[in-house]
């Protein structure tokens, strides 16, 4: 049984005991909500930039002060803690859904391994065929007004098929899709801005729920939900309240819910920075995080040219199944690929420098290719799970390469790197370092790790942006 924690708790009594700042009387600019982030998680590399959420958070502003009653912020409140108590449930649901599709196809002997992950790409077919008029799933969450239930719902199930057939995405970026779509339940009795609100809420949730990691869903709502395009700031005194609340009360739910087997936890309790100097090490870290942009922009790359240059030219209802038998060929030689909870990318990184640097090289080409395909194809996942997978093969072979350079004992554990390298490339697929660097550090515990991995992930975060920006001049 997970542990109850208590400081959780606490937090969400404060939070609703917090009077939030004031705010502008009107909010006309939001007559009409826009509400879009990628829920897979590679970026949309044709998105406006503005100026960074993080610099938001120390802007001033000389707002009047409201008239409307402090009654309106506890409704608020209640509704996002009645957001985020949903969400958990759901959660909660989903992926003991997933495990059980995986427990009863894996344990039939009338069914070859084989075959497992194609018959998830069938099903996400014929899904795609009755619910969402024979088009391939988006992997973007767009709500422009009311947002199509029938259509959310068949993506959920799809995700259940993707994943409980062991596909290589995870379970994270349909779980903010579900929180978002349940935080709908509550928009219709508010303002637009609100509505905004409440639907950043409840994505925070899903994030929080899935990754057992309340601060992260809370930053992620922060990074990656408030960049948008001509949308109302959450990054406020009353905003981080309303995510808050429904991130904590989401984790608590599902960690009271959910078993142990079913949440990520990375290696709880290991010393990752075992014989470290961070302050020798910290250009090294840097270097990390540089290779980790580089490979970053290079899955992207290999998204767009699998989009356009293969699957476009492939019937849309055979989309997913032929992806699917591409990563059931794949699996026959590198069974890594395949998602199977944590307990893979767990075991890879405690095994760490002990394994063979060139048989990491092939399994990391490897879960590369086949997420790609899959993201590809239209089958139905998120990007969090592969990106720390991804990213923790990459950060042992850098320590691998390192190791060759200098002493072992002039550098830190393999297991350091493999976390900092999973935060650099989840931070520059997302270009969310704040939110990498939060969410490693809860599934971690350990502090002592911030400062290298905000390094990492910030680095990271700029090559990519970088690579992209100089890809664009190029084009033009």
């Amino acid at each position: 049984m997970v542990k109850f924690q208590f400081a959780h708790l606490m937090t969400v009594c404060s939070a609703l005991l917090y009077i939030p700042s004031p705010q502008p009387k009107s909010f006309k600019q939001y007559e009409q909500p826009h509400f879009r982030f990628c829920s897979l998680g590679f970026r949309d590399h044709h998105r406006q930039t503005e100026t960074p959420p993080s610099s938001r958070l120390f802007t001033t502003h000389n707002h009047p002060q409201r008239n409307a009653p402090n009654e309106i912020d506890f409704k608020t409140q209640a509704q996002a803690a009645a957001t985020g108590l949903l969400v958990g449930v759901a959660v909660i649901c989903f992926k003991a859904s997933i495990s059980l599709v995986q427990t009863t196809l894996y344990a039939s002997s009338s069914i070859p391994i084989f075959a497992v992950p194609i018959i998830g790409g069938v099903a996400v077919s014929a899904l795609s065929q009755f619910f969402n008029n024979g088009e391939q799933f988006n992997s973007t969450l767009n709500f422009a007004g009311s947002p199509n239930h029938k259509q959310i719902l068949a993506k959920i199930f799809g995700a259940i098929a993707t994943l409980g057939t062991t596909n290589s995405l995870g379970p994270e970026g349909p779980v903010v899709e579900l929180g978002a779509s349940i935080s709908q339940l509550f928009c219709k009795e508010v303002n637009a801005k609100d509505s905004y609100l409440l639907l950043s809420a409840g994505s925070a949730a899903g994030i929080s729920a899935g990754f057992n990691s309340p601060l992260a869903g809370c930053f992620f709502a922060i990074e990656i939900i408030n960049n948008k395009p001509n949308s109302p700031n959450i990054a406020t005194s009353r905003g981080l309240t309303v995510i808050l609340i429904a991130s904590i009360i989401a984790t608590l739910v599902t960690q009271i819910g959910l078993k142990e087997s079913l949440t990520l936890e990375l290696l709880t309790g290991v010393d990752v920075l075992q014989n470290a100097n961070v302050l020798f090490e910290l250009p090294l870290y840097c270097g990390l995080g540089i290779l980790s942009g580089i490979v970053s922009h290079a899955f992207n790359k290999l998204v767009s040219v699998l989009k356009i240059s293969g699957f476009d030219k492939i019937p849309t209802r055979a989309r997913p199944i032929v992806g699917a038998t591409v990563v059931a060929l794949i699996s026959s030689f590198f069974p890594q690929v395949l998602f199977f909870g944590y307990s893979t990318l767990n075991s890879l990184i405690a095994a760490g420098n002990s394994l063979n640097p060139s048989l990491l090289l092939e399994i990391l080409v490897a879960k590369i290719f086949a997420t790609a395909t899959c993201v590809s194809c239209g089958l139905v996942g998120g990007m969090f799970a592969p990106a720390i997978f991804i990213g923790s093969i990459l950060g042992t072979l850098f320590h691998s390469g390192l190791v060759t350079v200098f002493t072992s004992n002039d550098v830190g554990a393999d297991v350091g790197y493999a976390l900092s390298g999973a935060a650099a490339v989840l931070a520059s697929l997302f270009q969310a370092p704040l939110t990498a660097t939060i969410l490693l550090f809860e599934l971690t515990k350990e502090y002592e790790f911030i400062l290298p991995t905000l390094a990492s992930s910030s680095v990271a975060s700029i090559t990519s942006t970088l690579l992209l920006s100089k890809e664009k001049e190029r084009e033009y």
